[in-house]
């Protein structure tokens, strides 16, 4: 059985967990300050939302928030990848020869591995689009 980890706050404006936005377990159901009811919030705004599922923890606006944000990032790698991916042919060889010389070097193979997977990720983003 998974665990609820929707959040509960209290309704009650004059209540000092109600000004403070401290949010409660689930299985809490009355506030331990003031006793009202205690109600479910959003896990990120503190505003009431629907006793829909153990899933449903954002309210709709934060939903639509972080869906913007997500679109807003991958238009944005798409934008670095297409003008990366113009470079990369040229500069695979050299990027390529630096490695070879960083991996003869034992205190930068970790600075290679990042390297490496740098150019990799660059590689596949520019072939993708």
């Amino acid at each position: 059985m998974a665990n609820d980890k929707r959040k509960k706050g209290c309704p009650n404006e004059q209540c000092e967990m109600h000004v403070k936005k401290v949010k409660q377990k689930a299985s809490i159901n009355f506030c331990p300050i003031c006793g009202t009811k205690l109600i479910y919030v959003c896990a990120k705004c503190f505003t009431e939302i629907e006793d829909i599922d153990d899933k449903h923890r954002v309210c709709k606006l934060c939903e639509a928030e972080a869906v913007e944000k997500r679109k807003k990032r991958v238009d944005g790698a798409k934008k670095v990848a297409g003008k990366a991916g113009k470079g990369v042919a040229g500069a695979v060889v050299p990027v390529a020869a630096g490695i070879v010389h960083a991996v003869v070097q034992k205190g930068q193979k970790d600075a290679v591995k990042k390297g490496v997977k740098v150019v990799e990720d660059v590689a596949k983003a520019a072939l993708k689009k």
